[in-house]
């Protein structure tokens, strides 16, 4: 068999004859693969002789009328290319790729050379430059894509995988969600703190890193009860106002500014002072400043009567003076 013979080579599993050469065949060691049934077999093997070939081209030269399963199948057949086997993957390129005019691809079809073929190896042809055994087989795998073949994903060398992604971040995308959550939480703590169901949490994290909260501060939680007003027994035109101030809260307050109203029989005001917690504690609790939680604490007024305008009486919470 002469360096440039091209021969006819039969599939042992579906017999479809097909056209190739002996450089193709050097590519993978003679090792193809049938267009029609995906059989790989070694197609030195199955030579087809010369008067065989002209009886498989006879069938296909005299056609009758084609109808539209002929055209069909015609050009079924003339999508048929070879395809490579996983040893394709393991050999040397050969510095010296076959010449197109000696690249002949036949097509059972027709009967004729496939041109579409035959004109993709021309572009092929050419010599593979100097290179590593990498190189080489990236050279190869460019030829197999422009001679259109195939190859199975068995056949090919592991390449890189892409890993996913790594566990590191995941841990810095944490570490940088909890920043920023920390730092909003931080800078925003003199709101924040002043929520009882927040404030353990800061109490907690100043005790570890030894800051200061804000006072707790919450006149909701600070209310006043028992009012009673009733006329001075030793001193004429004064008045004695007994009444208990609360803090129903889980944390200590200042004490809190009082404000007495006074009202007539429309619900007008008529008279009102404010009391200071100076001016309402008395004995041992004069001169404190916080009212413990959940604590109430009794106190007692003397004040001037405003006169017989006045019907109906308040005494409420205000905010703390400055």
């Amino acid at each position: 068999m002469s360096e440039n013979q091209d021969f006819i080579t039969c599939c042992p599993a579906c017999h479809t004859s097909f056209r190739v050469t002996q450089e193709l065949m050097e590519i993978a060691s003679g090792a193809v693969r049938c267009g029609a049934c995906l059989r790989v077999f070694q197609a030195i093997g199955q030579i087809v002789e010369e008067q065989e070939e002209i009886e498989a081209v006879s069938t296909f030269s005299e056609p009758s009328e084609p109808s539209d399963s002929d055209e069909i199948e015609s050009w079924y057949w003339s999508e048929w290319d070879l395809y490579v086997d996983e040893a394709f993957s393991q050999l040397h390129v050969p510095r010296e790729v076959a010449p197109a005019e000696q690249v002949q691809i036949y097509d059972p079809g027709t009967g004729a050379i496939d041109q579409d073929v035959a004109d993709s190896v021309e572009e092929s042809s050419h010599e593979v430059p100097e290179a590593t055994q990498d190189a080489e087989h990236h050279e190869l795998q460019t030829l197999v894509s422009k001679l259109d073949l195939q190859v199975d994903p068995e056949s090919l060398v592991a390449g890189h995988v892409s890993p996913g992604i790594h566990p590191v971040w995941y841990a810095a995308v944490l570490v940088l969600v909890l920043s920023g959550f920390l730092q909003f939480v931080w800078f925003n703590h003199d709101i924040y703190s002043q929520k009882a169901e927040y404030r353990p949490w800061y109490l907690g994290a100043c005790s570890l890193f030894g800051c200061e909260l804000a006072e707790y501060t919450n006149l909701s939680d600070l209310t006043t009860s028992n009012l009673i007003v009733r006329s001075h027994p030793d001193a004429s035109g004064a008045l004695i106002v007994d009444a208990i101030v609360r803090n129903s809260s889980n944390y200590r307050q200042r004490f809190p500014f009082l404000l007495l109203q006074f009202r007539d029989i429309e619900n007008r005001p008529v008279a009102q002072r404010q009391f200071a917690p100076a001016d309402y504690l008395a004995g041992e609790l004069r001169g404190s400043r916080f009212i413990p939680r959940d604590t109430e604490v009794r106190f007692s007024l003397e004040i001037a009567d405003p006169g017989n305008m006045a019907l109906g009486y308040t005494l409420e919470v205000i905010q703390n003076l400055p």
